[in-house]
């Protein structure tokens, strides 16, 4: 990419957004706010463009955009720029699912077999809410074309054991997710993409939502031998995928298979996002008991919260109810806090960083409280300081290669450009240390990185070398 390009990007990304208005009362952040922390965020993680939208009380409170959709084009990302969603298309799949609950066309309740005659025995206890929760059980891996309809899909799985046994666990699996779409078109007796478009898009005059439908095709006359063909639909304005690497932003592409539609693959823009979370806060969209199930987290066998609700992540935040979706790192993530009636949306055009910026928004527009946390007496200060040097390295976007596995080097580098959005650790305290079966250890840290409270999550081999590496919010 040429310095005028470069040039370009900067002068883009520190435009004045386009806001519709300030926050309302009982926020306590301004709008310009929200402006200041998306533009540093942009600058420090090398995020080409992105987009915000607030909504509160039903309202839309805060909607702009930043910088460029394409740097190739020096296109301006807009408010109406379609983004790529990624796994984000779950808030979509939820909100459809729930509306064939609320029509009485299908029950959580519901056994697939119902919908999907002749699964095998071992499928029997497995309902759509399993599905939906991640809590199914069924294998992840499967031998199928990337052309394979869902239904397609669904008959492979069956073939294969269950990886566990129904609502014992919650695990993200996005066969579970091509498996509950073959329900919901069995249900409704629309394909897919109808489905939605009829149910979702249409209703609510979303017309900047939909899927660009990319494939791989075979070389005809044109193509070289051994080259890979893509065609796809033409989404006008949607924005390009880049990826901070080696100094330089590259070009990115996501291949969705079409059976995977309903786990991942759409594009959305900020206002049409904004639009669907104001819908969700009245009850004529969607009734107050199919929000509910968006926000409830799957109950397991041992009564165990599963990580996830109806296709949404359910769980507390600094002891506040969130709920939502994030995908492809930061490409989207939406955040409601249904008790509070607010909604965060934030989208992205750079895969570089965990999706920790919509939480960045929430902290600066509603009063949350303090964490708390009980601690243990640290036995082991020696190995307590080692891991905060390795964090504020982290902060100060430099990571320590020889304190990790070397397993762990795409996920270090994405942290050590997500944690420079965050200043250096003031505090450090030791929440629980376990000893592991294989000699190794499990610590876990409380960090206060200026007002953001941080839950480190380390497992150590038993020569102290990382192994897993987790910074987590509450």
């Amino acid at each position: 990419m040429g310095p005028n390009l470069l040039r370009s990007a900067e002068r883009a990304a520190a435009a004045v957004p386009i806001a519709l208005a300030s926050l309302a009362l009982g926020f306590s952040a301004r709008a310009d706010a929200i402006d200041d922390y998306m533009q540093s965020a942009m600058a420090r993680a090398h995020l080409p463009g992105a987009a915000v939208a607030v909504v509160h009380n039903g309202r839309i409170e805060k909607l702009a955009a930043y910088g460029v959709a394409s740097l190739e084009y020096e296109t301006p990302a807009t408010v109406d720029t379609p983004f790529s969603l990624a796994s984000g298309t779950k808030i979509f799949t939820g909100v459809l699912l729930m509306r064939l609950v609320d029509q009485g066309r299908i029950k959580l309740s519901d056994p697939v077999g119902r919908y999907l005659p002749g699964v095998p025995e071992a499928w029997a206890s497995i309902t759509v809410a399993h599905l939906a929760g991640h809590a199914g059980g069924l294998p992840e891996n499967l031998n199928v074309a990337t052309d394979a309809d869902m239904e397609t899909v669904a008959h492979a799985a069956e073939q294969q054991p269950l990886d566990f046994q129904p609502g014992s666990q919650s695990r993200y699996d996005q066969v579970e997710f091509a498996v509950l779409a073959a329900v919901m078109e069995k249900a409704s007796g629309k394909p897919w993409a109808r489905l939605l478009r009829d149910e979702v898009l249409d209703p609510l005059r979303l017309t900047e939502t939909g899927y660009v439908n990319l494939r791989e095709i075979s070389g005809g006359p044109t193509g070289a031998a051994g080259s890979s063909l893509r065609l796809g639909d033409v989404m006008r304005g949607r924005a390009q995928i880049y990826q901070w690497t080696e100094g330089s932003q590259k070009t990115f592409e996501f291949l969705f298979p079409p059976w995977g539609y309903s786990g991942g693959g759409l594009y959305s823009s900020p206002r049409d996002l904004a639009r669907l979370a104001v819908a969700l806060d009245g009850d004529r969209f969607l009734s107050a008991s199919a929000k509910e199930a968006l926000f409830t987290p799957f109950r397991l066998h041992d009564g165990r919260s599963g990580e996830f609700a109806v296709a949404w992540y359910a769980h507390t935040y600094r002891g506040k109810r969130f709920a939502g979706h994030s995908g492809a790192a930061a490409n989207s993530d939406v955040i409601t806090l249904p008790d509070g009636r607010v909604t965060v949306v934030v989208l992205t055009n750079g895969q570089n960083i965990l999706p920790v910026l919509a939480e960045g928004i929430v902290d600066r527009v509603v009063d949350l409280p303090a964490p708390t946390h009980t601690f243990t007496v640290d036995n082991e200060p020696v190995a307590s300081a080692r891991l905060l040097a390795v964090v504020r390295g982290l902060n100060h976007g430099v990571a320590d290669s020889t304190a990790f596995a070397p397993a762990l080097g795409p996920l270090v580098s994405i942290l050590s450009l997500t944690m420079t959005l965050f200043p250096p650790p003031d505090s450090w305290r030791l929440v629980s240390a376990t000893r592991n079966a294989d000699g190794g250890s499990t610590r876990l840290y409380l960090a206060m990185h200026g007002r953001k409270p941080i839950v480190w999550s380390f497992t150590l081999a038993p020569e102290g070398k990382i192994t897993a590496i987790w910074p987590a919010t509450e």
